[in-house]
């Protein structure tokens, strides 16, 4: 996927900050969904793999790959 925006209400979460800098979680950057359960999104990026909150993962706009 490719991340296309992240919600503003993350920007008052300095740990969801934290994970999605050093994730490459930022928009116009791809990441390949592993999978998903309750505890969050499990996603590899060119940093390696991370497990995305729910609460996180659900502030974040991505689109499919073509």
């Amino acid at each position: 996927v490719t991340i296309l925006r992240i919600s503003e209400k993350l920007e008052l979460d300095d740990d969801a900050l934290t994970l999605l800098a050093k994730a490459h979680l930022i928009p116009g950057l791809d990441a390949v969904v592993v999978g998903a359960g309750p505890g969050g999104v499990s996603v590899k990026t060119d940093t390696g793999e991370h497990v995305v909150p729910p609460k996180v993962a659900a502030s974040m706009w991505v689109s499919a790959p073509d």
